[in-house]
């Protein structure tokens, strides 16, 4: 982050030269990024960029004429220090595709839990790749040190995995909800209402009936009906505009209180975004009940069916 900071902003002429030399060697990027805290995944982009841009950082900090230009060259030329760089990189790669895949729209808490016990699944796999050095699912470490002989796994790297591994198995340890509770909001019919998955929802909803619930199961799963929405549909679909409320009380308790649940802060911070873009200087006049109805608009996915209210409407021709 010291040398992308001192290639962009130690002064303005700097920066263009160095642009320029990206230009001159048709890099893959045409500049490097500044890490953010606020943005999303600035971190990982900024090492993607860095690593790809290796070569062109090298030559430019030998022609550099800055005193820390020395400073930032030798640590570069340090080939433990870059595989540690690289290594980064591919972390950080991953928990960005994590971050991706429990983003957007019409995702449930159960998209998010699924996506968590495969990441603790793999990051096993990962340091188990990583110790016996085949570097499989490390691209950008697995390149660096194919060019660079001298470098080689350090205690860092281990000692990073250990702890990340740690991290997310204390992190959502307390996380009491069944995994058959959330199977069954996904997929009502993958659950055998035999099996102890009453028991586990009432833990979840005290007020519920066990035996109630295992009858509304057995109905629901009898229903082919609502078997075929579910394949052309989906379960969000299913439990809001087929499964009745009052033929299903007990069950329609139970799957909308998961399928509810945030998974993350995505909807927040998309209003937040939306916000911003709408409620601009330019808009001096804007009141909060505009602001309100141009939010309404830019979040929501409904789309208004143009051609029957096209016809509903009479027009009036002048004479």
């Amino acid at each position: 982050m010291n040398i992308v900071n001192f290639i962009r902003s130690t002064s303005s002429l700097q920066h263009r030269l160095f642009r320029m030399l990206l230009a001159d060697a048709s890099a893959e990027h045409t500049d490097l990024l500044v890490h953010s805290d606020v943005r999303w995944l600035s971190k990982g982009k900024v090492l993607d960029h860095f690593c790809e841009l290796r070569q062109e950082i090298l030559s430019f900090l030998r022609t550099c004429k800055h005193k820390r230009a020395a400073h930032f060259l030798e640590r570069m030329l340090d080939e433990q220090f870059m595989a540690e760089v690289h290594f980064l990189c591919d972390i950080f790669g991953h928990l960005k595709t994590l971050n991706l895949e429990v983003q957007g729209r019409e995702k449930s808490i159960a998209d998010l839990v699924e996506r968590l016990c495969a990441l603790k699944t793999k990051l096993t796999i990962f340091t188990s790749d990583l110790m016996a050095k085949r570097l499989l699912h490390f691209s950008q470490l697995r390149a660096f040190m194919s060019a660079a002989p001298g470098a080689h796994i350090t205690p860092v790297m281990t000692n990073i995995m250990r702890k990340l591994t740690d991290n997310f198995t204390e992190r959502f340890q307390g996380f009491s909800i069944p995994i058959e509770v959330l199977q069954f909001a996904r997929d009502p019919f993958s659950i055998k209402p035999e099996a102890d998955f009453c028991v586990k929802a009432k833990e979840v909803m005290s007020c519920i009936d066990e035996s109630i619930l295992q009858m509304e199961m057995v109905d629901v799963q009898s229903s082919f009906a609502l078997k075929q929405h579910l394949l052309s549909e989906g379960a969000v679909n299913v439990w809001c505009n087929h499964v009745s409320q009052y033929q299903y009380p007990t069950i329609r308790k139970v799957a909308p209180l998961i399928l509810t649940m945030f998974g993350s802060t995505y909807t927040c911070e998309s209003s937040f975004s939306h916000m911003n873009a709408i409620k601009t200087r330019a808009r001096c006049s804007m009141t909060n009940e505009k602001l309100h109805k141009c939010l309404r608009v830019a979040l929501t996915t409904y789309e208004p069916n143009y051609v029957e209210i096209a016809k509903s409407r009479q027009c009036n021709f002048s004479h």
